[in-house]
C-alpha cells in the first residue's frame, strides 16, 4: 500500500484543531478495545497514534480502514445536539439553551473547520476508490495469468 495515504491520513490528523484531534483520539482508543492501551488513557492521543505503528500491510489496511471509518462516524455527529443541554438532566432552568451552544461555539467552529478537512480529503486522497486501489498489491513483473 502506498505510504502517501497513510502519511495522507497522518497529516490530517496533524492538521486539525487541537481540541477536535482530542476527541478523535479519545474516540479511536475507546472503540479499540486494546488491552495494551488500557496503560495510556491519560494521553489518547499518544495512545491514538499507536494504532497506527502495525508493522504488516495487512496490519496497516486495517488501522487505515478502522480510522476512517471512526473519522466518518465522528464527522457524522450532530455536535449541536451533543452540547445541546439534556431537559431531563438540566440543574440550571433558567439558562436558555442558545447560552449552552454559546459556551461551545469555539469547539464547534474548530469540529466545523476539521469537517471540511476530512470532506475534502474523502472527496479525494482518501476517497473510497483510492483505499481501495491502494489495496490492491500490483502484480510482480512477469507474473500475468492468461485466460
Amino acid at each position: 500500500m502506498p505510504a502517501s495515504i497513510l502519511d495522507d491520513l497522518a497529516t490530517f490528523f496533524d492538521d486539525i484543531p487541537d481540541i477536535v484531534r482530542a476527541e478523535l483520539s479519545a474516540l479511536m482508543v475507546t472503540l479499540a478495545e486494546d488491552a495494551s492501551l488500557k496503560n495510556e488513557v491519560s494521553d489518547c492521543e499518544r495512545a491514538a497514534r499507536t494504532l497506527f505503528n502495525a508493522e504488516t500491510r495487512v496490519g496497516r489496511i486495517g488501522n487505515l480502514i478502522n480510522a476512517v471509518a471512526v473519522f466518518d462516524v465522528y464527522f457524522a455527529m450532530d455536535h449541536d445536539a451533543r452540547f445541546a443541554p439534556q431537559q431531563s438532566r438540566s440543574t440550571k432552568k433558567d439558562r436558555a439553551p442558545s447560552d449552552t451552544l454559546d459556551r461551545f461555539a469555539v469547539r464547534r467552529g474548530a469540529i466545523g473547520l476539521a469537517q471540511q478537512m476530512w470532506r475534502t480529503r474523502r472527496d479525494t486522497t482518501l476517497s473510497t476508490a483510492s483505499i481501495a486501489a491502494a489495496l490492491v498489491r500490483p502484480e510482480p513483473q512477469g507474473r500475468h495469468i492468461t485466460a
